[in-house]
């Protein structure tokens, strides 16, 4: 990805909107809304009002976090399926990369399982059905996430699950030439992940996820 000359953003003078997002590469605008913890929510601005609802992925642009970036928008932007997050556009200024993608208005099953304590089984199992939906087609796209955890399982306004943060996903011959190389978050880590004996696929994270959710419904 070339670095783009063109400023992507510009301050909106004499109304009530914060400021504008200019795609300089497309001219496509985006208003900045509130933001959804760390993450702006970004509106089409067409009429100045808002019509499809965006996030915005920020990243600041670096020698040691290019490689990552570029490789996550390779993997992320070639991808398309219910239960992953949707990824719309990208594009660059001097400073930052910028990532579009779906709207999950529902936060995260982080957030519900914060809120609620604990799950229905049959609520674990609907959940579950849409995660392993989700893997199965990263997996028939050669593609492995390496961080599955309840807080990047989105929900939109339909409690519809996408799998999203895809910052260490990998292709699946890339991960098998890396063997010994641990990746994700501690707590999910399937057994022979944690010890670097093969490529983390997901399943084992999945039934680490699910091994949680039956813990909160014991306590």
């Amino acid at each position: 990805m070339g670095r783009m000359e063109h400023s992507a953003s510009r301050r909106a003078q004499g109304d009530n909107l914060s400021y504008f997002l200019e795609d300089p590469g497309t001219g496509t605008l985006y208003r900045r809304g509130q933001l959804l913890g760390k993450v702006p929510l970004l509106f089409l601005t067409p009429a100045l009002r808002a019509r499809d609802s965006f996030c915005l992925l920020v990243v600041c642009l670096s020698a040691i976090l290019l490689p990552q970036v570029e490789r996550e928008i390779e993997l992320h932007s070639h991808l398309s399926h219910q239960h992953v997050v949707g990824f719309h556009q990208h594009f660059a200024d001097r400073e930052n990369i910028y990532m579009i993608l779906e709207y999950c208005s529902h936060k995260s099953l982080a957030h519900i399982l914060k809120a609620r304590k604990t799950l229905t089984e049959p609520e674990v199992r609907y959940y579950l059905r849409q995660i392993i939906a989700g893997l199965r087609y990263l997996h028939q796209q050669g593609i492995i996430h390496r961080d599955l955890k309840l807080s990047n399982f989105f929900l939109t306004k339909n409690m519809q699950v996408k799998i999203g943060d895809l910052g260490l996903a990998t292709r699946d011959e890339q991960a098998g030439r890396r063997r010994g190389v641990v990746c994700g978050t501690p707590n999910y880590l399937a057994p022979e992940a944690a010890t670097g004996q093969m490529p983390p696929r997901g399943v084992g994270r999945a039934g680490s996820i699910g091994r949680e959710w039956d813990m909160r419904h014991q306590l």
